[in-house]
């Protein structure tokens, strides 16, 4: 088991993806940072916050990334190499910590990024424990929020084969799961049973990030976050039955 971590722990550290993707990441932030501080796109205190509004770029990076990570044919090929020596779960295991190594680096980048225009550029703002809150509930809501979404495509994508029909069709579906979500909300004024339906805990990261988002909802923070936790335990074990059912070449 240990030897399958290192091999997803070189894998991911050593992806030419991974390579372009970080500097890429932090180049966006730091444009961001720059543009608010010039124009006021984000105002300096809001930027700090929300880590330069990288969530939604690092939401995007792993939706891809979680598309491809089981759904894809050339990683369908590294998991039937890795098959050879370990078992399913084993080999399950170690592609879902190399999903959350990726995470892991994409968060940490946003980190940095955002600590390096502060102190370059936003200096003249305070970071109180106020502020330390709501970087600590940005990071927290995007925690939760790609746990859960991953976890969902990555059950989505066994239903394609290439790479590009896994990233197309994986995220196609997750945006008619949001556009289905927008309807629940409607649909929440009259049916308050519906707050229980997995569709309303796509929105874990904007009650997270605004707290007035439970009036959408119909759920308050905590109740969101057992929701969100409970969803993604339940969709972890279908997504490791259905890779333990399927048949690998070997």
């Amino acid at each position: 088991m240990l030897s399958l971590l290192k091999q997803e722990f070189k894998t991911v550290s050593g992806y030419k993806a991974t390579k372009i993707i970080i500097p890429l990441l932090a180049l966006y932030v730091i444009i961001i940072g720059i543009a608010s501080d010039a124009t006021h796109i984000l105002m300096p205190l809001q930027f700090v916050q929300t880590l330069g509004g990288a969530g939604n770029v690092i939401s995007m990076i792993m939706f891809i990334a979680a598309s491809i990570w089981f759904g894809a044919n050339e990683n369908r090929s590294l998991i039937t190499k890795s098959l050879e020596h370990h078992s399913k779960s084993q080999v399950f295991i170690a592609r879902i910590f190399g999903l959350a190594l990726l995470y892991i680096y994409l968060l940490l980048t946003a980190l940095v990024s955002t600590f390096i225009v502060h102190k370059l550029l936003m200096r003249s703002v305070h970071v109180d424990s106020a502020s330390v809150e709501k970087i600590m509930a940005t990071v927290v809501g995007s925690i939760l929020f790609c746990l859960y979404t991953s976890l969902i495509i990555i059950l989505i994508s066994n239903l394609f084969k290439n790479k590009w029909s896994s990233i197309s069709g994986s995220i196609a579906i997750m945006y008619l799961f949001y556009l289905v979500c927008a309807i629940l909300m409607f649909l929440l004024y009259f049916y308050r049973f519906l707050r229980f339906s997995p569709f309303n805990f796509l929105m874990i990261q904007e009650v997270f990030t605004n707290p007035v988002t439970h009036m959408m909802t119909r759920t308050y923070l905590p109740g969101m976050i057992k929701g969100t936790i409970t969803y993604s335990i339940i969709i972890f074990l279908i997504d490791w039955f259905v890779f333990k059912v399927r048949k690998f070449n070997r």
